[in-house]
């Protein structure tokens, strides 16, 4: 499934917000867990997300005999769970009034995940997170001894039943994270930059009826030939002057091109903020290319500039191919701009 930037972006400013609770702390192997309802506050932190496995949660089959556990087999709703329901994800569904006998929790800073094969090789397990954006609910039912889970970008139903309190089974089962990891010699560089179209007047478009014509919500003549006025090129090189080989996460499945993900930053700044949230470069696909030690790769960006900026952006690198916890490349270069 496809998701639009602008999809992205609301689940990202959606999840940023959701209010956390909840404290684990690890002690000797051991998982120490608070019963209060403020026991979630630690499970991840915006800059390191928490990782439960989904394979790791136990279904409760006595509860239901045909658990849903994956999102696209999903038969309760969130609403399910309460007497007064009030569409308010943000907020961890603020204003709404639980059923006698249920408890609900909000983690914004986990995500769920799960084992898969590997597409080159089947008998080889790979970890990968669900969904595009972090952001966990639970809803717990003491009496029958279960939990259900809702991700992110799947409200509209829930996940379960799971057995037990997600007090203790939530915590006991995030995966370990390999940590931030650096790749020294791992570089990019900016090669040249130029307009689309060099003649301004190749990207005029004509001025008839239509130039001004916004109706139907269709883009003007004029916006467009806006567009193709300051739409710019820059050509990049990832290079790897390092120790070790490394993998890039490309655009698909036989590409080259590395996959560039926009820094969306809802912080204000220059982005800096946004390339240090955790999940805030999540790009759809699992496709990596191997960049051997003394390797190049050249490619180039496409967007369009209206004032003076600076596009920051990040590719995901990995030491090995594929998508479980990779780190991050800073990349920057000017934003042309003033053409009319």
């Amino acid at each position: 499934m496809q998701w639009s930037l602008s999809t992205v972006i609301r689940l990202m400013l959606i999840n940023l917000f959701v209010l956390a609770a909840g404290v684990f702390v690890p002690v000797s192997g051991q998982v120490k867990v608070s019963r209060s309802d403020d026991w979630g506050r630690a499970i991840g932190r915006r800059d390191k997300i928490a990782y439960i496995s989904l394979d790791e949660l136990k279904p409760n089959y006595e509860a239901d005999q045909k658990p849903t556990l994956t999102p696209n087999q999903v038969k309760l709703k969130p609403s399910e769970f309460y007497d007064k329901w009030q569409w308010a994800p943000d907020r961890c569904w603020a204003g709404s009034v639980l059923k006698e006998g249920i408890k609900a929790y909000c983690l914004p800073y986990a995500r769920l995940g799960h084992d898969h094969p590997n597409y080159r090789d089947p008998h080889v397990k790979e970890f990968s997170a669900i969904g595009p954006c972090a952001g966990i609910y639970v809803w717990y039912i003491p009496r029958q001894n279960s939990f259900y889970l809702a991700i992110c970008w799947n409200v509209s139903g829930v996940l379960g039943p799971f057995a037990g309190d997600p007090r203790v089974s939530l915590p006991r089962a995030i995966k370990a994270r390999k940590g931030q990891r650096e790749f020294p010699g791992v570089s990019l560089s900016v090669i040249s930059q130029r307009w689309r179209f060099p003649n301004a007047d190749d990207a005029r478009v004509p001025h008839d009826s239509f130039y001004d014509d916004n109706s139907h919500n269709n883009m003007s003549g004029r916006a467009k030939e806006m567009i193709r006025l300051n739409t710019f090129i820059t050509r990049l090189r990832l290079a790897n002057d390092g120790d070790v080989d490394v993998y890039f996460q490309t655009e698909s499945a036989g590409s080259d091109k590395p996959a560039v993900c926009t820094l969306f930053n809802p912080f204000g700044g220059i982005g800096d903020q946004a390339f240090k949230t955790d999940y805030g470069c999540d790009i759809g696909g699992d496709t990596w290319k191997k960049l051997p030690r003394g390797g190049t790769v050249d490619f180039e960006s496409r967007n369009q500039g209206f004032a003076p900026a600076v596009f920051r952006f990040a590719l995901l690198l990995n030491n090995e191919p594929n998508y479980w916890d990779p780190s991050k490349l800073l990349g920057t270069y000017p934003v042309m701009y003033g053409r009319h």
